[in-house]
This record gives structure tokens, C-alpha cells and sequence, in this order.
């Protein structure tokens, strides 16, 4: 039965890329509907199955490789990761295919954006189901690629092109640190299967995980290659929530958690991913404040948590990761869809500087984002809450050379949170607005699908982190005990993420946004968007001035410009003697044929040079 969860999708793409536009596109919704339902079915039994009885699947549905050197087989592996992973996706899938369904009614091209959609699925299940490092790769490709076609399905528009370029060429650097990684996996184990490297795990590891948290770096958007992850708002909204949600950035964090065994015997590697995530977590908190973009401003939050999960890992609480992991992508989901039914109201504005005062049309989406926003700063007894602050609280606790500036980090990121979160409902809603009268008079309100999909979003939020608040206990991770109270300074320790939530907001209230938030570092992603220019322009450069003038333009023109002339010369001897076969002067006489046997000596040297270089370039 498990079978199907890749065997359905892949029908349904198929069924949709060839016979979408005979089905039109309520056929289409439809179709994708209910067998995406029979998917999230599949999956719950999954659950019941993996976790509550504490059972694993695992079946070998193909053998791709077998020799001496390696064993690649596509084998189909479901634990507690895959099983509580499926769900978020599809569930998550299900809700934005709802939403998209008026979102993108008046676009002309929606059956192509649902093949996308089901594409990246597709994909997904096979990242999250395999246990076979080139298998996920493939998977791991194949959301790339979907994430192209989806950011780029506006291809007319030029920042749509560009954030979709940016989005492909991050991740295959990322790629890059995927593929040496299989190969050092396969000499340090000589093995290809993930079960059987964290089964035997080594000491001297340290090499292959620095590669395969690079690629980790690359998908879950961690700094120094994060700069695709604000350009990847350019496409449709829906795909936004879907790829900051449960899709692609969850990707380079579901690789770590799989290798977390053999991440636990580098304290050196641990060290490493400590700091990243948590200045992450802080740089990303720190460029949603001064964002004026109402997206790229959830973006920059996306950024920020990816930052607090990687951060954890480090800790070895890896628990904890996969769960803020899980009720982050419900909540952020809800923001981003809110935010995109915002945008549809007020006839696709996204500046924050020209909002305000929406409170007074449209009370709905400001009960909705209000409940997503405490959810994302952690407020007491929202679902943010029973994960961010146990982070927060493990950080504090934790013995090493970095905890003290760990904690220091990820609690000013937790006042970031709340300060932007602020900042971006007193811009949307409360302030004076500075919108048109003719915008306001053609406002956009709710329609029926996405009125259903932000009720099941807004519902699932509100209540996920509580219901399921002890079941990051019953995952079976090789990481740290969670200590679930705090010696002497618990009290002082849990109350100041809601102590930093007040002042925040009576801050933000008294100065009514009048202090500026904008500043030059940040503007410049602290020099990363000027290094990365710098970059390629470097490369530019040398490929053009050096490997096109030079050898392209210079040498090898000038190699065929010869070898041309020569060739020439020779049909023209070669003419000649056709012309006048029995003419006294023959050019097969002694003088001429050692002439012609130089040519043609010159010849070869010239097309065999000519050949060598065509090889190495």
C-alpha cells in the first residue's frame, strides 16, 4: 500500500502534463484534490503504524547498481521522520492547492502551475522516503529544479527571472557539496545507504559532514548562501508558502537529522553548526526588521527559524529541531497565505510603507495574522511556544566553550522576532494609511476557497503545539535529554521572551514607528549582495576576457583560419591537377610531391593540436 505514495503522484503528473487541458481546470482541482486526500489517508495510517506502534517499513523496490565498488538500490524507508514529514507536506500541499485554486483562477496557465506544484511533490516524497544518498539526490534535484519552474512561472517579468536564476545557481552550490560528499561517504564507508553509514559510524567523519552541511547551508538557506531565499518571493504567493513552509527549505535539515548519529562524534562539526544557525537566526532577524517588502519580510523570518533549527542541531537536541521544524511550517504557511490574501485585497501592493489602517476592511486577516504572529514569537501557549522557547531554554542550559553566546544570540533573535512582528501588523493595520481612494474603493475581498483554506490553517495552528507538545519524546533520535524545567533561574529565563513582547510593543507605540529602521549594512545584507557581485562579476570576467578572447576568439580561431587556408591551397593544387591530367608539369613530380607531403605533414600537426584543444576545453 506504501507503494503508492510514490506511484500516485507520479501518475498524476503524468495524468495532468498530458491530458490537463482536456480536464480544464476545475477537472484539474479536482483530480489533484482527491488524490492528494488519498495520499494524506495513506500517510496518517503511516503514522499509526511508525510512531504509536513503533514499527519501520522498509522496501527494496529496485536494484540501480551493483558491482564490487557500490550498491544503489531505491529502496522505500519509513520511520518517524518520513511518516510525520509526509503529512506536513501533503497536508500542507492540500491547503495551498485550495488556496491557489481562486488565487490563480484568472491566470491562463493555472493547469501548468498545478503540474508544478505535483511535480515538487513528487519529488519531496522521494527526498523524504529513501535511505540511499543518490536516490535523495535525485529528489534533492528535483525540488530544485520544480523550485525554478515554480519562482519562474511569471517568466515575462524580468525580477522573476532573475530570483528564479539566483534560487538555481545557490543550490547547485549546494549540489556540488552533495555529490563530493557521496564520494567521500562511499570511501570512508563504502557504502551509499544512509541506515548503514549511521549503523557504523566513524570518528574521523568530520570531512563528510563538512560537505554535506554545506549543501544543507545552500537548501535550508543558511548565511553566506542565503541570498535566493528573499529573490524566491518574486513568484506566486501559494509557492512561496509551500517552498518556505514544508518543501524546500526543509530539505538541508531533514539531511543533517539523518546523519545525526555520526554528527554527534565531531564535537568540532557541532561547534560549526552552532554558530551558523544562530547567526542565522540572528542576521535574518535583524534584515526582516528593516524589510519594506511585505513577503520578503516573512522570508527574512523563514530565514531567522531556519536559523534556531540549525542551532539545536548543534546543541544535539535534535528532537527539538524536527519539531519547530513541523509546527513552523503550519504557522508559516498561515502567514504566508494571509499575507498573499492581503495582497489580493489591496490589488497586489507589497510595499509596507503605503499600508495601513486595513483593520477598518478587513478584520478577518488581521485576527488571522495576529494568531500566526504569536505563534512565531513564541508567545505563551501558542504552538511557536512549546518549541522556540524550550530551544531558547536548551541553549540556556547547555554546557561548552559557545553556550553563554549561544543563549545571548538566540534570545536577542527571539527580541527580533517580536520587534518585526510588531513592526509588520502596526504597517499593515494600525497606522494611518497612505493607500489610494481608487484602491481602497476596488478592494478584493475573501472568496470561499481561500476563506477555507486560512480556517484550516488558522485551526491546525492554534491547536498543533498543544496537542502534540510531548511528542517530541517519542522521537527515536540519538541526541541529549531534554530538561524540562530550569534550575534556579527558570522563572526569570521563561518570562523574558513575553517581558521583551511587552516592551516591544509599548516601545513601538509610544515612538509610532517614527525612529528609522533602515541602515546601510542591512540594506547591503551586510556586504553579502556586494560580495556575491563581486564574485560573479570576477568570473564574468575571466571567462570572457581570458576563455573567450584568448583561446576562444584568439587561438582556436586562428588554429581553423589556418588549417581553412591550407586546406585551400591544397584543393587548389589538387584542382589543377584533375584540370590537366596529362600536363607536363604534374604536381605528383618529385619537387611538388615533397612540397604537398610538407603541407600535409603541417596539416595534421595542426588538426591534431586542434583536436587536443578542443578536449580540454
Amino acid at each position: 500500500m506504501y507503494i503508492q505514495l510514490l506511484i500516485l503522484p507520479f501518475l498524476l503528473f503524468l495524468s495532468i502534463g498530458l491530458f490537463g487541458r482536456f480536464l480544464g481546470i476545475r477537472g484539474t482541482f479536482i483530480l489533484v484534490i482527491s488524490i492528494l486526500t488519498i495520499l494524506l489517508i495513506i500517510s496518517i495510517s503511516l503514522l499509526k503504524e511508525v510512531v504509536i506502534e513503533n514499527n519501520s517499513i522498509r522496501i527494496e523496490l529496485l536494484k540501480i547498481v551493483k558491482n564490487d565498488i557500490m550498491d544503489i538500490n531505491w529502496t522505500l524507508y519509513l520511520d518517524e521522520i518520513a511518516s510525520i514529514m509526509l503529512i506536513v507536506v501533503i497536508s500542507i500541499t492540500l491547503i495551498v492547492l485550495i488556496y491557489t485554486y481562486d488565487y490563480m483562477i484568472s491566470d491562463p496557465h493555472s493547469i501548468r502551475f498545478n503540474l508544478y506544484i505535483i511535480l515538487f511533490i513528487f519529488t519531496m516524497i522521494i527526498l523524504i522516503t529513501t535511505s540511499s544518498l543518490p536516490i535523495l539526490f535525485i529528489g534533492w534535484e528535483g525540488v530544485g529544479l520544480s523550485s525554478f519552474l515554480l519562482i519562474s512561472f511569471w517568466f515575462t517579468r524580468f525580477d522573476t527571472t532573475l530570483g528564479s536564476l539566483l534560487a538555481l545557481f545557490m543550490n547547485r552550490i549546494g549540489d556540488i557539496f552533495y555529490l563530493i560528499g557521496i564520494f567521500i561517504s562511499l570511501i570512508l564507508y563504502g557504502s551509499l545507504d544512509i541506515i548503514t553509514i549511521v549503523s557504523h559510524p566513524l570518528f574521523n567523519s568530520d570531512l563528510l559532514i563538512i560537505f554535506f552541511l554545506g549543501a544543507a547551508m545552500a537548501k535550508s538557506a543558511q548565511l553566506s548562501l542565503h541570498l535566493w531565499l528573499p529573490y524566491s518571493m518574486e513568484g506566486p504567493t501559494p509557492i512561496s508558502a509551500l517552498i518556505h513552509a514544508a518543501t524546500m527549505v526543509t530539505a538541508g535539515l531533514l539531511l543533517l537529522l539523518r546523519l545525526s548519529i555520526i554528527i554527534n562524534y565531531s564535537d568540532f562539526i557541532l561547534i560549526i553548526i552552532t554558530i551558523v544557525g544562530s547567526l542565522t537566526a540572528f542576521i535574518g532577524g535583524t534584515l526582516a526588521l528593516v524589510s519594506l517588502d511585505l513577503k520578503e519580510l516573512i522570508a527574512y523570518s523563514t530565514m531567522s527559524q531556519l536559523g534556531y533549527m540549525v542551532t539545536i542541531i548543534g546543541l544535539k537536541y535534535y528532537n527539538l529541531s524536527f519539531f519547530h521544524l513541523l509546527f513552523h511550517a503550519y504557522f508559516k504557511a498561515l502567514l504566508f497565505l494571509t499575507a498573499g490574501s492581503i495582497i489580493h485585497t489591496i490589488l497586489d501592493i507589497q510595499d509596507l510603507r503605503i499600508m495601513g489602517g486595513l483593520i477598518n476592511w478587513i478584520k478577518i486577516s488581521y485576527i488571522v495574522l495576529l494568531i500566526g504572529l504569536t505563534s512565531l514569537t513564541g508567545f505563551p501557549f501558542t504552538t511557536g511556544f512549546y518549541s522556540k522557547e524550550m530551544i531558547i531554554n536548551q541553549s540556556f542550559i547547555s554546557y561548552g566553550l559557545w553556550s553563554e553566546f549561544i543563549y545571548l544570540i538566540t534570545l536577542l533573535s527571539a527580541l527580533l522576532t517580536i520587534l518585526y512582528s510588531l513592526n509588520f501588523i502596526i504597517r499593515i493595520f494600525i497606522k494611518t494609511t497612505r493607500l489610494s481612494i481608487f484602491t481602497l474603493k476596488n478592494l478584493h475581498y475573501f472568496s470561499l476557497h481561500l476563506t477555507i483554506s486560512l480556517t484550516i490553517l488558522t485551526i491546525i495552528t492554534i491547536f498543533i503545539g498543544y496537542l502534540f507538545r510531548e511528542w517530541n519524546l517519542l522521537l527515536n533520535f540519538n541526541n541529549k535529554e531534554i530538561n524540562l524545567f530550569i534550575s534556579n533561574y527558570g522563572l526569570i529565563i521563561k518570562l523574558l521572551p513575553l517581558i521583551f513582547f511587552i516592551l516591544s510593543f509599548i516601545i513601538l507605540m509610544k515612538w509610532k514607528l517614527k525612529v528609522p529602521l533602515r541602515f546601510l549594512p542591512l540594506e547591503n545584507q551586510y556586504g553579502f549582495k556586494s560580495l556575491y557581485t563581486f564574485i560573479s562579476g570576477l568570473f564574468l570576467n575571466l571567462s570572457y576576457r581570458i576563455l573567450f578572447k584568448i583561446f576562444d576568439s584568439g587561438y582556436i580561431d586562428l588554429l581553423i583560419s589556418i588549417m581553412g587556408l591550407n586546406i585551400y591551397k591544397l584543393s587548389e593544387k589538387l584542382t589543377d591537377f584533375i584540370d590537366s591530367p596529362s600536363s607536363g608539369s604534374s604536381i605528383w613530380s618529385d619537387k611538388n610531391l615533397n612540397g604537398n607531403k610538407s603541407n600535409i605533414q603541417y596539416l595534421s600537426i595542426l588538426l591534431f593540436s586542434f583536436f587536443l584543444i578542443f578536449n580540454l576545453f
